[in-house]
C-alpha cells in the first residue's frame, strides 16, 4: 500500500480523491492492487541487480558491487544478507552527468564510512557512507568475479 501511495504527485487535489477512495473497500482495493504491482516490480529490479553484481575489491576488502540508479538501500541489503556473511560491503554505483556515484554499505564489520573518506568529500556513518568520482577517474575497485559466491 506504501508503495502505491508514495507513486502519487504530493498535490492536494490528487490526496484529497485518495483519501475519498479509501472510505470504499473497493477504492482502497486499488490502491493496495497498484501497491502489490509496484513491489513486484521492485522485487524484479533488485532481484536482476543482486544476479549481476560482481565480487571486487576495494581498498583491500571483498565487496560485492552492482550498478543500479534506483533502490540501492534494498540491492545493498539483498547482496549483504545473501551472500552468507562471507562479504560484508556492498557497492551499489551509478553514473550521472560526468561523475561516478557510488554508495556504500556494511554489515556493521566494516566501517564504510572510513572508506568512503578516502574520496574527496565521501563520508557517512559505519554502515553507509557514499562518494563521488569523476566519470573519467577509474573505479576504485577490481573486478574478481561476475558472481556473488
Amino acid at each position: 500500500l506504501s508503495m502505491a501511495l508514495w507513486s502519487y504527485e504530493k498535490e492536494f487535489k490528487i490526496w484529497n480523491k485518495i483519501a475519498k477512495d479509501w472510505e470504499t473497500n473497493l477504492g482502497r482495493k486499488k490502491y493496495i492492487d497498484e501497491g502489490k504491482i509496484i513491489k513486484r516490480i521492485n522485487n524484479q529490479t533488485v532481484d536482476t541487480a543482486v544476479r549481476n553484481a560482481q565480487v571486487v575489491t576495494f581498498l583491500g576488502h571483498k565487496a560485492l558491487a552492482s550498478n543500479s540508479l534506483t533502490l540501492a538501500s534494498e540491492i545493498a541489503h539483498q547482496l549483504l544478507e545473501q551472500n552468507g556473511g562471507k562479504i560484508h560491503i556492498a557497492i551499489i554505483w551509478y553514473q550521472k552527468d560526468d561523475q561516478v556515484k557510488v554508495r556504500l554499505n556494511s554489515d556493521g564489520k566494516v566501517d564504510v564510512s572510513k572508506l568512503a573518506g578516502n574520496f574527496g568529500d565521501g563520508g557517512g556513518h559505519k554502515a553507509s557512507a557514499a562518494f563521488k568520482i569523476k566519470l573519467s577517474d577509474k573505479l576504485p575497485w577490481k573486478v574478481i568475479s561476475g558472481k556473488m559466491s
